[in-house]
């Protein structure tokens, strides 16, 4: 597989689902998405749907593998079951990460299973990684918030690595690695670029040539970012600018977590509120209403749609499936689930993202193809 473009990181929902749905063609083959497998809680065997099931949770997770089939058809995609303990096991006693690739493998699905460097201590996880590499050799290293704190001690963090290396015997050459910072809307664009650094300095000359780097402006709280009701802040996308400024010295490749912070909570609170976060060049126009259970309650996003519309930065019901129904929004056509703005958002972020990162990497081959002229 050649280098893709854009590596999102997207929860393995209907939202997400509903904007994969209607992506470009070829901004479909451009991106390299990472699926989080949502948990299967209590709250779930509450639907009629789990409620006198035997196997609750493996329907849940089958459901949710197929849709992911259905999202990418034939293109390439990873799984990692992040939000899952890592010893994790559906109620026949098989790991659901065992019995996730098995599903998708059995169905001609191209996935890359993800490795996560955080959780490599658990033998359990460990030797269902293990039985997964007796049948496939494409990996995925996720290097997140304990892996960067050991790299201030190199030898321990090499240790780790290799330890990964030499037990699923994987060629850095051929295995993906992905520099996950989480939450950065605390994180200086500066410190970004110094942890960046640090580990593309630590993993460059083991021979990993398809490195990227991921995170997330965005907050988990939307009164984090647009204090007042009814009204709209311009965010940096600090993950973005820092991409930027490595790009220019280093082969790395970039990532995101979409709209949906990595801190979100798995459950929908009633009083959310109305909400659009409209992806533009560096940050992000979000536009925050106020709880959906007061005033115009879902109407509001009328209003919302409107300010995008206005806000100067809107580019118009063409340029993605998620704009026409912004425009849609607008005009009354329809107001929206949670679920629904998530789809809209996500549809919107990933055309622009996309198209953001191949324009710049070729002005970065422009520029480099002029210097040596």
């Amino acid at each position: 597989m050649s280098k893709p473009i854009y590596t999102p990181i997207l929860n393995a929902k209907q939202g997400e689902f509903d904007a994969l749905d209607h992506i470009r063609t070829e901004t479909n083959k451009a991106i390299f998405p990472l699926f989080e497998l949502p948990i299967f809680s209590d709250e779930f065997l509450k639907r009629k749907k789990y409620e006198n099931e035997p196997t609750p949770k493996r329907l849940f997770v089958a459901d949710t593998l197929s849709k992911i089939i259905s999202a990418r058809s034939n293109e390439p995609f990873m799984l990692d079951i992040f939000k899952w303990s890592p010893d994790s096991t559906l109620e026949s006693g098989e790991h659901v990460l065992n019995f996730s690739y098995n599903y998708l493998a059995s169905r001609n699905a191209n996935v890359t299973t993800v490795v996560g460097y955080d959780r490599w201590e658990d033998i359990q996880y460990v030797k269902a990684l293990e039985s997964i590499r007796v049948k496939s050799d494409s990996f995925c290293i996720r290097l997140e918030s304990y892996a960067f704190e050991d790299m201030y001690d190199e030898d321990h963090f090499s240790e780790i690595l290799h330890d990964i290396l030499d037990t699923l015997q994987l060629t850095p050459s051929k295995c993906h690695v992905i520099l996950d910072l989480g939450d950065v809307s605390s994180t200086s664009v500066v410190e970004i670029c110094e942890k960046v650094e640090r580990a593309y300095g630590l993993i460059r000359p083991l021979g990993f040539t398809r490195v990227s780097m991921a995170g997330c402006s965005l907050t988990s709280f939307i009164t984090d970012m647009v204090p007042e009701q009814d009204s709209s802040e311009v965010i940096l996308r600090r993950e973005y600018v820092a991409w930027k400024s490595l790009r220019n010295t280093a082969d790395i490749g970039f990532g995101d977590y979409g709209v949906v912070s990595p801190n979100s909570a798995e459950i929908r609170t009633p009083h959310a509120n109305g909400k659009i976060r409209y992806t533009i060049s560096d940050n992000y126009f979000v536009a925050r209403g106020h709880s959906r259970m007061h005033g115009n309650k879902g109407a509001q996003m009328y209003d919302l749609s409107e300010t995008v519309i206005s806000s100067g930065f809107y580019l118009g019901s063409s340029f993605s499936w998620g704009d026409r129904r912004i425009e849609d929004c607008a005009n009354r056509l329809l107001k929206g689930s949670l679920k629904d703005w998530v789809a809209i958002d996500t549809s919107h972020h990933i055309q622009f993202a996309t198209m953001s990162v191949l324009e710049f990497e070729k002005q970065l081959l422009l520029n480099r193809t002029t210097a040596r002229l």
